[in-house]
């Protein structure tokens, strides 16, 4: 069960010890939602208030949680952005053997469709990381640390606006896959590339929503000229306007790990009303 839990980190991030975040104004409801009915913030597929949680499992065996949540609204460099963050926790059986205790936020422009900062903190078994990637698009850099190691930060230079390896789940779900295929351009560590996502078919899945038509996409990573299978990754999303992922996939040499949609909680306000294909 310890593969089955960091292999889900990687599929997340490539992902930090418990750290204090930047403070951030909140930003006021009212606002937001005037934001959202007038289409400033797009109303489709996901808002502020959105919570996903997901029984990991190998092989059947359930061995732990993912929890993925967006805050309510916030201020950061003067526009209202989403708190998004996703928690990995082993189950208290599998704890006694390996425990995992990991946490990815993310800071998200809806507006944009881009990062602002991206942390992670990884407790797994003895094993203690922590790295965060802040986006400064007005210099054109991005700053990649890590609290553990000799090493200080390590400056890039970026040529416009990027997704993180949490992010970059939420964006996926706002494209309309019109030709089977798209790229988004992600930051992961000191590595820029262009995530390929391709739209593999539709198929028709039970879950816990009930029986739902959904898009079978498979991400690939750039390197060095090739679109390169990351993990055998499949994930299923409703072919509707939320575009809530139900199943994640991956394929490892003893098996298959899954994530499955176990728990959803939706905003109630200005809910979207028509699906985008």
């Amino acid at each position: 069960m310890k593969s089955t839990l960091i292999l889900l980190v990687i599929l997340m991030s490539a992902g930090i010890p418990y750290a204090q975040e930047p403070a951030a104004p909140m930003a006021p409801m009212h606002q937001y939602k005037e934001m959202v009915v007038n289409g400033t913030i797009p109303a489709e597929p996901f808002l502020a208030g959105e919570y996903l949680q997901y029984g990991v499992a190998y092989m059947g065996v359930k061995g732990g949680t993912l929890t993925m949540e967006i805050g309510s609204p916030i201020i950061y460099q003067g526009q209202i952005c989403y708190p998004l963050s996703a928690h990995i926790r082993s189950l208290p059986f599998f704890s006694m053997f390996f425990k995992v205790k990991d946490v990815i936020t993310s800071i998200y422009n809806p507006v944009g469709s881009y990062s602002y900062r991206y942390h992670i903190t990884q407790r797994e078994g003895d094993y203690r990381a922590e790295k965060t990637i802040e986006l400064d698009y007005a210099n054109k850099r991005a700053v990649y640390s890590r609290q553990t190691g000799a090493n200080g930060p390590h400056v890039r230079e970026i040529d416009g606006f990027l997704n993180d390896s949490l992010s970059v789940f939420y964006d996926m779900r706002r494209q309309g896959f019109n030709n089977g295929m798209l790229r988004i351009p992600v930051i992961s560590g000191k590595k820029v590339y262009d995530l390929k996502v391709e739209l593999q078919g539709r198929e028709t899945l039970n879950t816990m929503l009930g029986k739902k038509d959904t898009l079978r996409i498979k991400p690939f990573v750039l390197k060095e000229g090739e679109f390169k299978d990351k993990g055998n990754l499949v994930m299923w999303i409703t072919d509707d306007a939320y575009r809530i992922p139900v199943l994640v996939e991956i394929e490892v040499v003893f098996g298959k790990i899954t994530a499955t949609l176990e728990s959803v909680r939706l905003p109630k306000y200005s809910p979207p009303t028509e699906g985008a294909r």
